[in-house]
């Protein structure tokens, strides 16, 4: 690729990088309303559309596409960048972070779960991956394994506690015995 294509390809991807950083900086406090990020989105989607030669940056490409989806709400068309991404690169944390985020929000749980499930594979420290893991199995009412998994990701970083109380994805299993036993637990 002449110098030419390769810094037109970093400022592609540089553009398509600001417009979904800008779509998302303030979403803790004060999200942007869907159609903005939508336009957010899809102004980072036409520079990266750009790139036609992405060599070294597929992964880099693929990720950014799927990220403007997931921002857009486009949670189906996020899911096959993502997939895409992870196929090529099968241990891509992020990757595999925001398809599960994304196939949760299509009702498809066991995606979820299973793209949790490779990422502690490829990365068993990872506490997030044993927290999301841990959130997804509540959903979907495995008392015991999403126990197990929490107490993982609580071991690998027991700051997560914070968290607990305010997780909504916990509220199926929060009154069973077992989670009781695991959240009440001193730190």
């Amino acid at each position: 690729m002449p110098d030419a294509a390769i810094q037109q390809t970093l400022q592609n991807l540089q553009s398509a990088e600001g417009y979904l950083e800008l779509g998302s900086m303030f979403e803790d406090r004060w999200s942007l309303d869907l159609p903005l990020r939508q336009v957010m989105a899809d102004s980072a989607m036409y520079h990266l559309s750009q790139i036609t030669q992405p060599r070294g940056h597929r992964s880099t490409v693929l990720y950014l596409k799927g990220q403007a989806c997931r921002m857009a709400e486009r949670y189906s068309q996020a899911i096959e960048w993502f997939d895409q991404l992870t196929e090529i690169e099968p241990d891509n944390m992020p990757g595999l972070l925001a398809v599960a985020w994304c196939h949760k929000r299509t009702g498809n749980l066991a995606s979820s779960i299973s793209a949790m499930e490779q990422a502690i594979a490829y990365e068993s420290g990872n506490a997030i991956a044993h927290y999301n893991l841990a959130c997804y199995l509540a959903l979907d009412g495995q008392v015991q394994p999403c126990v197990g998994r929490l107490a993982e990701a609580l071991k690998l970083e027991p700051q997560f506690r914070v968290y607990i109380n305010d997780e909504t994805d916990f509220d199926p299993v929060r009154d069973h015995p077992d989670f009781q036993s695991l959240v009440s637990v001193s730190v």
